[in-house]
C-alpha cells in the first residue's frame, strides 16, 4: 500500500487578515497528524516589534529557528505554516518552491486570505487594543499605511496567484467587530478548503 506524502499547507495573506483564527479552525477540522508553525510566535520571543532596526538585527536568528521548527515537524507529520509568505507572490519563487517540495516528496497546498482595506486596518487596530504587545508589532503598519499596502497587500491581489492550481482563495468579509471574526470562522464553509488540502 503506497504511503501518503506529507502535506505542507502555507497560509498566505497580509498581517492581520485573519490567518491565525482560520488556522485554528482548519486544524480542528483536519484529520490525521497535523501541527502548526507560526513565525510570529518565534519572533515575539526576541522582540514584539517589526520593521525596526531591533527586529532586523535578530531576523536571521528568527528565520533560522523558524525553518528548523518546520523541518522538525515535517519529520513527524503534516504541517500548516502560518506566515504572510510574501516572497511566494512572485511566480518564479512560487514555482521554485513548489518544485523543491515535489522533489523531496512533500505535497504543497496554499490557502490565500484577503479582506477589504478598511477591514484590514480595523483588524490591526483592534488586535493592538486586545493584545497590547501587538501595538508595537503593528505600529509601523498603521503609521506607514501606503508603504505597508505596497509591501503586504498589493502583491496578494495578483490574478494569477488567486487562480494558481496550488492556491485556494478565501475572501474574508469586512467585519463590524473583532469578535465577529471568530463567529465568521465558525460559520464559514471550509469544505472547499479541506478538499483542496486533501486533493
Amino acid at each position: 500500500m503506497p504511503v501518503k506524502p506529507t502535506t505542507l499547507v502555507l497560509t498566505m495573506g497580509a498581517p492581520g487578515v485573519g490567518k491565525t483564527k482560520a488556522t485554528d479552525r482548519l486544524l480542528s477540522l483536519l484529520k490525521g497528524n497535523w501541527s502548526r508553525v507560526n513565525k510570529d510566535t518565534i519572533a515575539d520571543k526576541y522582540t514584539p516589534e517589526r520593521e525596526t532596526p531591533k527586529y532586523h538585527k535578530v531576523r536571521p536568528r528568527v528565520y533560522a529557528e523558524f525553518y528548523g521548527e518546520i523541518a522538525k515537524k515535517l519529520k513527524k507529520g503534516n504541517v500548516i505554516i502560518e506566515n504572510p509568505h510574501i516572497e511566494l507572490s512572485d511566480p518564479k519563487a512560487l514555482e521554485g518552491f513548489a518544485l523543491m517540495c515535489k522533489y523531496i516528496g512533500i505535497k504543497l497546498k496554499i490557502i490565500l486570505f484577503e479582506t477589504t482595506e478598511e477591514g484590514l486596518r480595523k483588524n490591526l487596530i483592534r488586535r493592538g487594543i486586545e493584545k497590547k504587545y501587538k501595538q508595537k508589532r503593528d505600529k509601523w503598519k498603521l503609521d506607514n499605511w501606503e508603504s505597508f499596502k505596497a509591501k503586504y497587500v498589493t502583491p496578494f491581489q495578483q490574478d494569477w496567484l488567486r487562480k494558481h492550481p496550488l492556491v485556494h482563495f478565501i475572501r474574508i468579509p469586512e467585519l463590524q467587530d473583532y469578535e465577529d471574526r471568530g463567529a465568521w470562522v465558525e460559520r464559514h464553509n471550509w469544505k472547499p478548503a479541506l478538499k483542496h488540502i486533501r486533493s
